[in-house]
């Protein structure tokens, strides 16, 4: 049995508000091109090149958006960072504050290993991703958890 239980340290927090980041910014790339084109079509079909002005708003938007997880860095934190995680019996099983999850073992797509924290990405329709930091083992050790999830691990940096 591997269990990581109690607070992330300042360190994981960081890595955390990163992968919420990153994870914003690719739907909002992706709306920002599409919005733009539509607007460049539009104005030149309407020759209203004011209409460009729109763009800022859009920018703007954009901006606040892919920003998010650190304008509001407690809620995000309190929301994405699992209060316990165990892993056993060939599943494993997260807390949150607004839900938990069961999963099987089977169901891990990769671990991403950053700095001694593990971010699990699991197959599938799920709650969200598990993240835990090897500092809140309190059950198991590194190596039994690096030996189950063996040719899952990628390194970070």
């Amino acid at each position: 049995m591997i269990v990581f239980c109690g607070a992330f340290s300042d360190k994981a927090q960081k890595i955390m508000l990163k992968i919420q980041f990153k994870i914003g910014l690719l739907p909002s790339v992706v709306i920002f091109a599409i919005f733009t084109a539509v607007l460049i079509i539009l104005c030149a079909l309407t020759d209203l090149w004011i209409i460009m002005l729109f763009e800022l708003m859009v920018v703007f938007t954009i901006s606040l958006v892919a920003a998010s997880p650190y304008l509001e860095r407690k809620k995000t934190l309190r929301l994405s960072l699992p209060k316990k995680v165990v892993i056993d019996s060939g599943f494993i099983s997260a807390v949150w504050e607004n839900g938990e999850m069961q999963k099987p073992i089977s169901d891990v797509k990769k671990i991403m290993k950053m700095d001694g924290c593990y971010h699990i990405i699991l197959r599938g329709p799920k709650l969200q991703d598990v993240f835990c930091e090897a500092a809140c083992m309190t059950e198991g050790s590194v190596e039994e958890f690096e030996r189950l999830f063996q040719g899952k691990i990628e390194e970070q940096k």
